[in-house]
């Protein structure tokens, strides 16, 4: 209907108008193809061009979705029982030290965020477990034998060699 094609047209302009790239988006969601999770924080603005959009209209777009950091998430918050995800929460020691030092100086050493304030990606959540399980983590296995294999066949190589390198012999 015309309806639907005005709001995909809504949310492609979105897109475009965050202090972001969509695509710089994406490369930050695929992360959680290695940690196992990836959150980004939704933040939204008025579009204004004094608020720095490229849109006059006055409605409520994404300013831009951030990223948080994996090293940066120290606890899942759930409900009393246990069954739904209702927040994260967020340790600043890990953040850059000009955001560290400006929250520090307030006395916020830890921010929870609602989780109706991020989007979670995650691989393999198995049980509803929000940090998902690594793509990497199979594959860890064959690499580390692998490359204690290389090595072994590097040290008898050596030792079978006996220096007939170096003399030619």
């Amino acid at each position: 209907t015309q309806q639907q094609r005005d709001m995909a047209d809504f949310i492609r302009s979105c897109m475009y108008d965050m202090e972001h790239s969509w695509g710089s988006f994406i490369n930050e969601v695929t992360s959680y193809l290695e940690y196992g999770f990836a959150i980004q924080e939704k933040v939204f603005r008025r579009r204004l061009k004094a608020n720095g959009s490229k849109y006059n209209d006055g409605l409520i777009g994404w300013k831009k979705l951030a990223p948080r950091s994996q090293n940066t998430i120290s606890d899942w918050i759930f409900s009393e029982d246990g069954r739904e995800l209702v927040g994260v929460e967020q340790d600043l020691s890990n953040l850059s030290s000009k955001v560290k030092m400006n929250l520090l100086q307030q006395g916020i050493t830890k921010i929870e965020v609602p989780r109706a304030k991020f989007l979670l990606f995650t691989c393999d959540s198995t049980r509803e477990n929000p940090e998902g399980r690594s793509l990497l983590k199979g594959a860890y296995t064959s690499y580390k034998r692998l490359s204690l294999l290389q090595d072994q066949m590097m040290i008898g190589v050596a030792r079978d060699l006996g220096g007939d390198i170096v003399t030619g012999k």
